[in-house]
């Protein structure tokens, strides 16, 4: 299962393919952008939410130490090196902020600059019907580098009137990965200056899920 929930998370970042050679000044982007982890959950004061989950969820560190458990990952994804780390790849394309699983659930928030040559993003509803129309390539394509097989691809563009306290586009998309059947959904948020994009992908084996692990979310 943890080899399912990993699947879209590796793929994200193939979902916004204008934008793998957007580059920004590191001095450019605040600290703030970045968000922080906090005990069993994440804040962005930038996007403006937080994220407070139930103890069945582990936290997973950013940068590059790969294992360690909720505590240690709470302070080693808030140091200034793994700051600085993260500010470089965002300046170059995408970084993952925030990674939090269970045994049936996995949530990734990725944070994107704008494309070649741009300033600020397209409105979340051109972004979500560019994106949904390349979910279900980056899924077979990563099935293919598994040796796994992918099936029964649907996806869906809608707007979520409530979400961490506003309304935001998601991407709905259900797939079968080797036979279990996940359920998922990109929440695209739109920085208010627009120089920045806050994806939310959560995936989960169980549909009834979903509206639960979206309340874990909240506007600060």
């Amino acid at each position: 299962m943890k080899k399912t929930m990993a699947v879209l998370t590796i793929a994200v970042s193939l979902l916004c393919i204008w934008n793998t050679a957007a580059f920004a000044d590191t001095e450019d982007i605040d600290d703030s952008v970045l968000g922080l982890y906090k005990y069993q959950g994440y804040t962005n004061e930038y996007f403006e939410y937080q994220v407070d989950l139930p103890g069945e969820f582990t936290l997973e560190p950013r940068g590059v130490v790969v294992s360690i458990d909720s505590e240690q990952a709470m302070e080693h994804s808030n140091k200034e090196t793994t700051i600085s780390y993260l500010k470089s790849i965002l300046s170059l394309s995408a970084a993952t902020v925030f990674k939090a699983g269970s045994s049936t659930d996995f949530i990734s928030i990725t944070i994107e600059s704008p494309g070649i040559l741009e300033d600020i993003w397209d409105e979340e509803s051109v972004i979500a019907e560019n994106s949904a129309e390349t979910i279900a390539s980056s899924l077979q394509e990563k099935a293919q580098e598994e040796g796994a097989t992918v099936t029964d691809i649907d996806t869906n563009v809608m707007y979520l009137d409530d979400f961490a306290g506003d309304g935001h586009y998601v991407i709905q998309y259900v797939y079968t990965w080797d036979g279990t059947q996940m359920f998922g959904a990109m929440i695209l948020m739109r920085s208010a200056d627009g120089k920045f994009l806050n994806e939310v992908v959560i995936e989960t084996t169980d549909s009834s899920r979903m509206e639960t692990i979206c309340d874990y979310f909240s506007e600060l």
